[in-house]
């Protein structure tokens, strides 16, 4: 259970990485990009968070994998 919770949290991090991307574009294209250039943060941090939790998913399977060889 807590795997699939941990593997839809990572694609919401996607999810949310891309909404904030095209939210940003919309925002700089009818206000300007100068007014509104910091909206490029929100993405640049949801697709971070999203890495993030892709790199830790990863060292957790190997880790299990690990584990479950030794036994």
């Amino acid at each position: 259970m807590l795997e699939k919770i941990s593997k839809h949290a990572q694609y919401l991090w996607l999810m949310l990485s891309v909404v904030t991307l095209f939210y940003a574009c919309y925002m700089m294209y009818t206000h300007g990009v100068k007014q509104q250039i910091f909206l490029l943060l929100f993405p640049v941090i949801c697709f971070a968070m999203y890495w993030f939790r892709r790199l830790m998913w990863k060292r957790m399977e190997a880790e299990a994998q690990r584990r479950s060889e030794d036994q």
